[in-house]
């Protein structure tokens, strides 16, 4: 019996000293086992308006084998146009190393262009069912790395009249990114 004891005890040691390497603050804190990950919006030039302002409330990455994970962000109203030349930081986040198959764009309600310098609400028929602008990505997030993702929403390319309703414009989010290790 007391064999049995001292052989349990063995395997119970060995498995804390396994489990032990990744610990949950290795994850907050951008420990070994965790990548951390920054989100940053940009947008191309547009001639057609002055001022598009986005409502973001979030992002959030999709991994293969943690799933879903929020990227904390302050619900904020962006001029996308004022970030033709540079980028904003949105959000930052550690991750456990995976890889990312998507990431999402939460948007808000409150979307408005400025043509002419009238302003417009923006018509978000992009998607009924949700206020997610999703895309579908393939990128492998290393240990103890630092990963961007540049968001450019296209202006150019997002924005719409809507040929139904004279003097509406829709919001059809033209997403392209780039990911770089920093």
């Amino acid at each position: 019996m007391k064999k049995i004891t001292a052989i349990l005890v063995a395997f119970a040691c060995v498995g804390i000293l396994l489990f032990s390497t990744c610990t949950k603050s290795d994850l907050t804190s951008g420990g070994p086992s965790s990548s951390q990950v920054a989100v940053r919006l940009k947008d191309a030039p547009s001639a057609m308006c002055e001022h598009v302002w986005m409502h973001i409330r979030g992002f959030r990455i999709r991994t293969f084998h943690h799933g879903l994970i929020t990227i904390p962000v302050n619900d904020t109203t962006v001029d996308i146009l004022q970030l033709k030349d540079s980028s904003l930081l949105i959000g930052m986040v550690n991750i456990p190393a995976d890889t990312i198959t998507e990431i999402s764009l939460m948007l808000g309600t409150d979307d408005s262009v400025t043509i002419g310098g009238v302003n417009y609400v923006l018509s978000d028929n992009f998607n009924n069912d949700s206020d997610l602008v999703s895309l579908q990505i393939q990128e492998t997030a290393a240990p103890g790395k630092t990963y961007t993702f540049i968001i450019d929403l296209d202006a150019s390319q997002s924005i719409f009249v809507d040929d139904k309703h004279h003097g509406w414009y829709d919001l059809k989010p033209y997403l392209h990114w780039l990911w770089g290790r920093g």
